[in-house]
Protein backbone atom coordinates (compact mmCIF):
# COMPACT_ATOMS: atom_id res chain seq x y z
CA UNK A 1 0.00 0.00 0.00
CA UNK A 2 1.49 3.39 -0.95
CA UNK A 3 2.32 5.61 2.01
CA UNK A 4 -0.20 8.27 0.89
CA UNK A 5 -3.06 5.78 1.18
CA UNK A 6 -1.92 4.71 4.64
CA UNK A 7 -1.84 8.39 5.69
CA UNK A 8 -5.43 8.88 4.50
CA UNK A 9 -4.44 11.42 1.84
CA UNK A 10 -6.12 9.69 -1.09
CA UNK A 11 -9.72 9.88 -0.02
CA UNK A 12 -12.50 11.64 -1.84
CA UNK A 13 -15.22 11.14 -4.37
CA UNK A 14 -14.86 12.14 -7.98
CA UNK A 15 -11.15 12.95 -7.74
CA UNK A 16 -8.80 12.19 -10.63
CA UNK A 17 -5.16 11.50 -9.81
CA UNK A 18 -2.82 12.78 -12.48
CA UNK A 19 0.86 12.26 -13.12
CA UNK A 20 2.85 13.86 -15.88
CA UNK A 21 6.51 13.67 -16.70
CA UNK A 22 8.57 15.72 -19.11
CA UNK A 23 11.80 14.62 -20.74
CA UNK A 24 14.68 16.26 -18.87
CA UNK A 25 15.98 17.94 -22.04
CA UNK A 26 12.61 19.72 -22.42
CA UNK A 27 12.53 21.17 -18.90
CA UNK A 28 13.41 24.80 -18.31
CA UNK A 29 12.18 25.86 -21.77
CA UNK A 30 8.88 27.40 -20.67
CA UNK A 31 6.83 24.42 -21.85
CA UNK A 32 5.57 23.26 -18.46
CA UNK A 33 2.38 25.32 -18.21
CA UNK A 34 1.12 24.29 -21.66
CA UNK A 35 2.04 20.65 -20.98
CA UNK A 36 0.23 20.71 -17.64
CA UNK A 37 -2.80 22.50 -19.10
CA UNK A 38 -3.18 19.81 -21.78
CA UNK A 39 -2.93 17.06 -19.19
CA UNK A 40 -5.55 18.73 -17.03
CA UNK A 41 -7.85 19.23 -20.04
CA UNK A 42 -7.50 15.55 -20.95
CA UNK A 43 -8.43 14.45 -17.42
CA UNK A 44 -11.45 16.77 -17.30
CA UNK A 45 -12.68 15.72 -20.75
CA UNK A 46 -12.36 11.98 -20.17
CA UNK A 47 -13.14 11.64 -16.46
CA UNK A 48 -15.20 14.76 -15.48
CA UNK A 49 -13.77 14.97 -11.94
CA UNK A 50 -14.60 17.66 -9.40
CA UNK A 51 -10.91 17.79 -8.39
CA UNK A 52 -7.52 16.86 -9.76
CA UNK A 53 -4.88 15.53 -7.40
CA UNK A 54 -1.17 14.85 -7.75
CA UNK A 55 1.80 13.97 -5.59
CA UNK A 56 5.24 15.47 -6.05
CA UNK A 57 8.58 15.16 -4.28
CA UNK A 58 8.85 18.07 -1.84
CA UNK A 59 12.33 18.79 -3.22
CA UNK A 60 10.99 19.44 -6.75
CA UNK A 61 10.51 23.18 -6.22
CA UNK A 62 10.25 24.03 -9.92
CA UNK A 63 7.33 21.63 -10.45
CA UNK A 64 5.64 22.79 -7.23
CA UNK A 65 5.76 26.42 -8.43
CA UNK A 66 4.18 25.37 -11.74
CA UNK A 67 1.43 23.39 -10.01
CA UNK A 68 0.68 26.35 -7.74
CA UNK A 69 0.47 28.57 -10.83
CA UNK A 70 -2.06 26.11 -12.26
CA UNK A 71 -4.21 26.45 -9.12
CA UNK A 72 -3.08 23.42 -7.11
CA UNK A 73 -2.79 23.75 -3.34
CA UNK A 74 -0.92 21.54 -0.91
CA UNK A 75 -3.35 19.41 1.10
CA UNK A 76 -0.96 17.00 2.79
CA UNK A 77 2.32 15.14 2.70
CA UNK A 78 3.68 11.67 3.28
CA UNK A 79 7.16 10.17 3.63
CA UNK A 80 8.65 7.49 1.43
CA UNK A 81 11.93 5.67 1.89
CA UNK A 82 13.88 8.31 -0.04
CA UNK A 83 11.94 11.58 0.27
CA UNK A 84 8.80 13.37 1.39
CA UNK A 85 5.97 13.79 -1.09
CA UNK A 86 3.41 16.58 -1.16
CA UNK A 87 -0.19 15.93 -2.16
CA UNK A 88 -1.73 18.81 -4.11
CA UNK A 89 -5.33 19.30 -5.26
CA UNK A 90 -7.16 21.73 -7.50
CA UNK A 91 -10.94 22.21 -7.43
CA UNK A 92 -12.55 22.37 -10.85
Amino acid sequence: MPAGFAAGLYEGENVCDIGLGMKPELTGLGLGAAFMKRGMEFAVKHYAPSQLRLSIAASNKRAIRLYEKMGFQEVGSFPSKETVFLVMNVEL
